[in-house]
């Protein structure tokens, strides 16, 4: 049997306490749940920071001595280089790039580090260069166009009928004597 508190309580549509607290609990759980959605969509946006690249040890440029310094001796204190020259190996580059990544995949350069380190043809030291900041930096375009080849294109049925029956299906060797490219001669 139902008390008339309880009876006058629910045609309030105020509910017993037991479900009242149950759905405080269910706000509560979909705020949170709201909140945290909102966090992560809004960590999500944000840039991320990214060094690549390799720069030595600051204190360890000032050990390698113009002249007296040779290749073996600067690998051991600065590491291997991030590049060589391309054309010949007298000249080693240590670069170091902080780049931001941010929404759609859009990079931005944000610092630059090169270390230059030039050989003589003993293999010494020769001069040693710092560059900073990215004042001297230039984008480099990607070209489009396609390296043209020697040879000619084969066709779709070319290419899947080619090698039916052991013979391969050419134009130059449609002659007199070939039968789908493969040889008369025995």
């Amino acid at each position: 049997m139902i008390s008339s508190t309880d009876a006058a309580g629910k045609e309030a549509g105020r509910g017993f306490p037991a479900e009242r607290g149950r759905r405080r609990l269910y706000r509560l759980g979909f705020c949170l749940a709201l909140g945290l959605t909102a966090v992560i969509g809004l960590a999500a946006c944000s840039p991320t920071v990214n060094v690549h690249g390799h720069m030595p040890n600051p204190d360890a440029v000032p050990q390698i001595k113009v002249g007296a310094t040779n290749r073996d001796q600067v690998r051991d204190l600065l590491g291997s280089p991030t590049s060589p020259a391309t054309f010949d190996d007298k000249r080693w580059y240590y670069i170091s790039r902080k780049t931001e990544t941010g929404l759609f995949d859009e990079t931005e350069l944000l610092d630059q580090e090169i270390l230059i380190v030039d050989f003589d043809d003993g293999g010494f030291v020769k001069s040693i260069e710092v560059q900073k900041g990215i004042e001297k930096t230039q984008d480099v375009a990607m070209v489009s166009r396609v390296t043209p080849t020697k040879g000619r294109e084969l066709g779709f049925f070319e290419q899947v009928l080619g090698n039916f029956g052991g013979g391969r299906v050419t134009k130059t060797n449609k002659g007199a004597g070939n039968v789908l490219g493969r040889s008369t001669r025995r």
